[in-house]
């Protein structure tokens, strides 16, 4: 289909999305140092059917969206960039889905991936796990990774955390893809001296959280998580599926080592024994012997959390990101 041409008064680049995730921080952190993108929050609850989306699009010399929105918004530009944060269109996937998200996810919104992808000019992702998934489902399709990357100024370590309870932090929703559901389990096997701190929305599963080892801390607000990792001794994920994590990069920054599993993207960001431990994807057991570990050793902790910050600085800090995404849009434009 043949894209509309420019009028007056169109934006240069414009990046539609929902708000609350990843990608929204990601995207408005593109907006603070690329001239003229412009980022527009639309709710959450109209991208289940991309059409009631029509109300939100612009005219744009250049629009920056994620695929789930199909076409909705490429249409309106002369060239547009999709970048997919995740993926949540194969079988593997399906298995942490509840059974209507599963057939939402495979016979609605997987049409409108293609879509976007047939009208795309760029496709890009947020790691090398991503793009071989995406080239898996659609042959033929060029896809580009650029790294997440973190505010490295924003997010840094402090000097010490001496005297007080080792916490083991869990950043992000509690559902069964996070790993949300083995928490309480976690929490079970906690050495004395040692808490697990969890962050989530309205949504949570209490069940999951209600414990006398955890400490629930509800939403947190992205400009408090710097005092939040600083406050924590180690980062702990174990998701099934991750496009990059930002909550994982965030740590890294902020001097944590990283405990989670060895699945889809997180061997891209950690370094086994160097920056933290990555265990059997379902292993629970393993995980609590890694917390033990690392909960004993302060030594250890610390060295991989001096590893993770170098490697943050010099691999995935925010101008790398930026100038990623700001070669394509000067190619493009």
């Amino acid at each position: 289909m043949k894209k509309s041409n420019l009028v007056a008064g169109a934006v240069m680049i414009y990046s539609p999305l929902a708000s609350g995730n990843g990608a929204y921080i990601l995207h408005s952190q593109l907006s603070r140092y690329i001239d003229n993108y412009h980022v527009c929050a639309v709710p959450a609850k109209l991208t289940v059917f991309p059409p009631l989306l029509a109300r939100y699009v612009k005219n744009a010399r250049l629009v920056h969206t994620v695929p789930e929105y199909g076409d909705v918004f490429l249409q309106a530009a002369e060239k547009s960039v999709v970048t997919f944060h995740n993926y949540f269109w194969d079988e593997a996937y399906f298995n942490y889905c509840q059974p209507l998200r599963r057939l939402f996810y495979k016979y609605v919104q997987k049409a409108y991936v293609k879509r976007a992808l047939i009208q795309a000019d760029v496709i890009t992702t947020v790691s090398d796990f991503t793009a071989n998934l995406i080239s898996s489902a659609f042959p033929g399709v060029s896809v580009k990774t650029i790294y997440n990357g973190v505010d490295v100024d924003k997010f840094k370590p402090i000097q010490s955390k001496e005297g007080r309870k080792i916490k083991v932090l869990f950043s992000g929703n509690t559902s069964r893809r996070k790993g949300g559901h083995i928490l309480s389990a976690i929490a079970d096997s906690l050495p004395g001296g040692v808490m697990l701190q969890v962050t989530g929305g309205p949504s949570v599963n209490s069940a999951h959280i209600n414990h006398p080892n955890i400490e629930f801390l509800g939403a947190v607000h992205h400009d408090s998580m710097p005092n939040l990792y600083n406050q924590a001794d180690m980062l702990l994920l174990p998701s099934y599926r991750e496009g990059l994590s930002l909550s994982v990069l965030e740590a890294m920054a902020s001097g944590l080592p990283v405990i989670g599993y060895d699945s889809s993207s997180m061997s891209e960001l950690i370094v086994a024994e160097k920056g933290g431990i990555l265990c059997q994807a379902g292993d629970v057991s393993a995980l609590n012997v890694a917390i033990r570990e690392l909960a004993g050793d302060p030594l250890k902790r610390y060295e991989m959390g001096q590893f993770n910050r170098a490697r943050t600085e010099r691999q995935f800090n925010q101008a790398r990101m930026v100038a990623g995404y700001r070669t394509i849009f000067d190619c493009l434009q």
